[in-house]
């Protein structure tokens, strides 16, 4: 088998979105970062602007670019909060949510002489976490490091934290108690694998 290439080594005369670049996992009260890789074959010097848009509300608007013919990183950086409130309130209220899934369009406006305009745009996908992470905090006696931990996820709104001691004086061992009671280990394999961590 011979394989033969045919074309132009040339790019081609376009401004493409390649991807958007954010952190795969935010929370509710962030402002979302990221980049928005663009691959631009056009000539120096075209004017262009870029936009992101939430269910056509517009979120970004950026109008400073000229072509330069390479691939290019645009950063970008808005926030969040009342997106991901609005759209917590039109989920069931009966049904649990940890994550809410948002989707952004990223646009670039067509430039003169485009071999093709259509890819202009991309998708940029993020997840919300709306439920706090928990953690388990196992240790054979009370140390500072324990407390340590404890004290600094607890103070952190977005993290739940059970500790236990395993053996406190001899008193008292793993789920003797009540273990929806602080300090007490989970009693079964469901209620163990709530915890993220």
């Amino acid at each position: 088998m011979h394989v033969v290439g045919v074309g132009t080594t040339r790019m081609p005369r376009d401004l493409v979105v390649l991807k958007g670049v954010a952190p795969g996992k935010v929370f509710p009260n962030t402002i979302l970062s990221g980049e928005v890789v663009i691959n631009d074959g056009m000539p120096p010097g075209k004017a262009f602007q870029m936009t992101i848009e939430h269910q056509g509300q517009l979120l970004v608007e950026q109008d400073l670019f000229t072509t330069e013919a390479g691939r290019r990183n645009i950063p970008f950086r808005f926030p969040i909060e009342a997106i991901v409130e609005e759209q917590r309130q039109l989920q069931n209220a009966n049904l649990q949510h940890h994550n809410l899934p948002l989707a952004f369009d990223v646009r670039l406006t067509p430039v003169e002489g485009e071999v093709n305009p259509d890819n202009n745009h991309a998708q940029l996908r993020v997840n919300v976490v709306t439920q706090k992470s928990k953690m388990l905090i196992v240790d054979g006696r009370p140390r500072w490091e324990q407390r340590y931990l404890n004290t600094l996820f607890d103070r952190d709104e977005r993290w739940t934290v059970r500790s236990v001691v395993a053996n406190m004086g001899g008193k008292q061992g793993l789920g003797t108690r009540d273990s929806r009671l602080p300090g007490q280990f989970p009693t079964n394999r469901a209620e163990l694998f709530e915890h993220q961590l």
